[in-house]
């Protein structure tokens, strides 16, 4: 099988590899929504945030959360090539065209295939044209095709220099945020606030502007660079101008509830749980009216509030409330995966090891699976009931399907561990951890595992002389 990059569109590759097989339902809605935003597909059995209006988008995906889509793509895809008995697959591209979507493409399904398939590379002199339009560029954004987005912004800065509306500013900030460029993002975000201008449009992206401002020196900046006081500078611009009677916009209340859930991540960060609750309550009841009212696009950002106070009730030792919330929240986003792992998670800190099992149970049922998130809390859970056999077999799927070192290290740890309890001492040393990037958080506990097994290895050898 022959693949090659027919488009700058980032995922050029990755759709023709999945347009080789006869059928496509292989991949979920929101995997094909990624590849092809220009047909946007709505069904059943997505999240309210993949299903986002895009006109009132509230989330976007992050840099990891893309990547995650494109590894389980290439997993898939791997399982497709299997079971059409494909054995070698060449993709072909200019080397200077080629996409980081893409190499990640290849180089995660050379992972899945390892021996059975092999995966060839084979460079193209010819250059493709460039025929993205530059008016799709929000299309992109919506479905976290980050790299095509930035392409596009890229090809218009140099084109239109500083004459840029700031619709594309903010989309472009927004881009640069969320492959984590946030120093870049920022000076972006204030050339839209050094604007004067005074009409609904402008202000609605100038509000925004604020909050993500806001949220980049609360969550998204490097630690270093932190400052609850900017962040709080920031929402009290926004506020002020929201409750300004000049300043014209044309959903101020919407704005100014949404503008205090961030104020209440500045009081968490203060440490002023219980005020957090009570504002994010009352603004609940504020955004009930206004969905009542026909601003359906706010349930989304209920559930954000929601949310929030699930994680105040965690934080002060309230699983039962956390949880409860969470529950709340389901009933609303029946198919967000996130919602229900937290559940699961809170559980399992709590050692309400068999609840926590069926929500695994719920997830698989609803058919919303993150396949290495699954696999390593079923094996977490067999590992606290001291089945060491299943909780081995779980972690290693979860090992063999992870490619973010963020997870890897916790997961490596288990694995390790349950390997070390069934005293398979030549499979640990035979895993090669030399390539990841460890957590500190258990560098020190994997190491640990290592020199152990080494010494087991050698006090068995010694027992096995004959002397």
């Amino acid at each position: 099988m022959k693949i090659k990059k027919t488009s700058m569109i980032s995922t050029s590759i990755i759709a023709n590899t999945v347009k080789c097989f006869e059928k496509e339902n292989f991949l979920t809605t929101v995997e094909k929504n990624f590849l092809d935003p220009k047909n946007l597909k709505i069904t059943s059995g997505m999240s309210i945030t993949d299903s986002q209006n895009i006109n009132h988008q509230l989330r976007y995906f992050d840099l990891h959360r893309a990547l995650r889509l494109i590894n389980f793509i290439s997993y898939k895809v791997y399982q497709e090539l299997q079971s059409n008995k494909i054995k070698e697959i060449t993709f072909n591209f200019n080397t200077s065209q080629v996409s980081e979507p893409e190499l990640f493409f290849i180089d995660r399904l050379k992972h899945y295939s390892q021996n059975n398939i092999d995966v060839k590379v084979a460079p193209q002199v010819n250059k493709i044209a460039d025929e993205i339009n530059s008016e799709d560029m929000a299309f992109y954004l919506s479905v976290g095709d980050l790299w095509t987005s930035l392409k596009i912004g890229n090809d218009i800065l140099n084109s239109k220099g500083s004459n840029l509306d700031s619709q594309f500013i903010l989309n472009f900030a927004i881009t640069q945020n969320n492959l984590g460029n946030t120093m870049a993002g920022e000076a972006l975000l204030n050339q839209i606030l050094s604007k004067e201008v005074n009409n609904s449009t402008e202000n609605e992206i100038k509000i925004t502007s604020l909050y993500i401002l806001s949220m980049l020196y609360l969550r998204h900046h490097n630690k270093k660079f932190h400052s609850i006081e900017k962040a709080e500078n920031y929402l009290a611009q926004a506020f002020n101008l929201l409750n300004d009677s000049s300043f014209i916009h044309n959903d101020k209340q919407f704005k100014r509830i949404f503008n205090r859930n961030g104020y209440a991540l500045l009081l968490f960060k203060k440490n002023q749980i219980e005020e957090a609750i009570n504002l994010l309550e009352v603004k609940i009841r504020e955004l009930d009216i206004l969905i009542s009212g026909g601003k359906e696009y706010a349930i989304l950002h209920k559930t954000v509030l929601l949310y929030n106070i699930s994680q105040c009730y965690n934080f002060l030792g309230d699983f039962r409330k956390s949880v409860n919330l969470l529950k709340e929240i389901i009933e609303i986003d029946t198919y967000d995966a996130d919602y229900h792992y937290e559940i699961v998670k809170i559980l399992f800190d709590n050692d309400l090891l068999n609840e926590g099992f069926e929500w695994l149970e719920i997830i698989e049922d609803k058919n919303i699976v993150d396949l290495s998130i699954q696999s390593a809390m079923k094996g977490y859970y067999f590992l606290q009931k001291e089945d060491y056999q299943e909780a081995a077999l779980h972690y290693e799927t979860a090992y063999y399907l992870e490619y973010n070192d963020r997870y890897t290290g916790e997961i490596l740890y288990g694995y390790l561990y349950t390997l070390f309890k069934l005293e398979q001492y030549e499979t640990i040393l035979n895993i090669d951890v030399s390539g990841i990037n460890l957590d500190d958080d258990y560098k020190a506990d994997i190491v640990y595992i290592i020199n152990e097994t080494k010494g087991m290895r050698f006090k068995n050898n010694c027992e096995g002389l004959k002397i």
